[in-house]
């Protein structure tokens, strides 16, 4: 048998036959992968609470011919026990869950993991507001699929100014000089913590020093244009 075990985070579930599961994951180090979950739907089994939304499990599975794996093993190592005590943050995870298993191959790499249990964290902190939090995600998600803005010179490979004001070209993902644009230095400043490697500096900026949701519809922008087929 060629078991493996790996860390896991639960993408989604659906029911198959009379008490097993279909379960999508991804994984620390497996990319994602699909399993069949046996039994996992009566009363007492042992693989249920491994399998939970909204946590991290260790888990073992052997790898079979097809496309579906068997699970073999799960056990729940961290549970994200505030994000399901409160609707919005319940919607934002699915939807978090929802964009990782539309957007990743079968053989992703673990930097997709990271920014799956990086968003999760965030958002059972109850630190952030969801909007800060959706455009965390977002950001690093359009920065993985190789489509990072250019946040330090425009459209003409000038240095951008702190004292000008810019609108952002879409197509070609770079700020264009405007006098009444809509992008100043703030945000541009706090766009380049975003697709930052160190997202935690976000903590360091105040909601109201920030055009939250004028950040949220840029960057959905970006990501509608680029990645959303």
């Amino acid at each position: 048998m060629n078991k493996v075990i790996s860390e896991s985070i639960v993408l989604s579930r659906i029911n198959y036959g009379d008490n097993d599961r279909i379960v999508t994951v991804i994984t620390r180090d497996q990319g994602k992968i699909r399993l069949i979950a046996k039994g996992s739907r009566k009363l007492k089994s042992k693989l249920a609470a491994g399998i939970e939304l909204f946590s991290v499990s260790e888990i073992s599975f052997i790898k079979g011919k097809g496309d579906i794996d068997t699970l073999v093993s799960s056990r729940g190592i961290e549970y994200f026990i505030n994000i399901q005590k409160d609707l919005d943050k319940i919607k934002l995870a699915y939807e978090v869950l929802k964009a990782i298993d539309k957007y990743t191959e079968d053989n992703s790499g673990s930097e997709y993991y990271r920014l799956l249990k990086n968003t999760l964290k965030l958002a059972n902190e109850l630190r952030l507001n969801d909007l800060s939090i959706s455009n965390y995600f977002f950001s690093q998600l359009i920065k993985l699929s190789g489509f990072t803005p250019k946040l330090f010179t425009d459209d003409k490979d000038e240095k951008l100014n702190i004292e000008s004001k810019y609108n952002f070209d879409l197509d070609n993902m770079t700020f264009v000089k405007a006098v009444s644009g809509r992008f100043d230095s703030k945000t541009i400043k706090y766009l380049r913590i975003l697709f930052s490697d160190s997202p935690d500096k976000i903590f360091n900026i105040k909601d109201e020093d920030i055009e939250l949701s004028l950040i949220n519809n840029l960057i959905q922008s970006m990501f509608k244009r680029h990645l959303s087929v």
